[in-house]
């Protein structure tokens, strides 16, 4: 069964992480398509990636890319949906894309992004 994609503009995207999170990016949280596991902005910042930079990573990289100790939860398992309690290092920029949201800049450029942890969009 394939997951629906949907299409939302970057600011309809925004709306909707304002809506359920508040302002603040650290307090934003979303759910790894491919392991499943749900990261918040404050787990990269824990993670070592610089606060300015989390913006660009959260929502579109798994925070298993930014843990000191790597793990193998991509590999370590057949069944995709990770139980073993490990993030991995999934991309939405990758060569194969699990992403159920596709964000439009205001350039018209199409953006692959994770779900949020507490969906609106199902």
């Amino acid at each position: 069964m394939t997951k629906e994609i949907k299409k939302i503009s970057q600011e309809e995207y925004e709306k909707i992480a304002v809506n359920l999170y508040g302002e603040n990016l650290r307090d934003w949280k979303f759910r790894c398509p491919f392991c499943e596991k749900v990261m918040s902005g404050l787990d990269y910042k824990n993670a070592g990636v610089p606060v300015d930079e989390i913006g660009g990573v959260i929502g579109y990289s798994c925070l298993g890319r930014f843990l000191k100790e790597k793990n193998s939860a991509m590999f370590s398992s057949k069944d995709k949906k990770q139980k073993n309690g490990l993030y991995c290092d999934y991309t939405t920029g990758g060569l194969f894309n699990f992403s159920p949201i596709c964000v439009i800049d205001e350039k018209g450029e199409e953006h692959w992004r994770m779900d949020f942890a507490d969906s609106l969009l199902n």
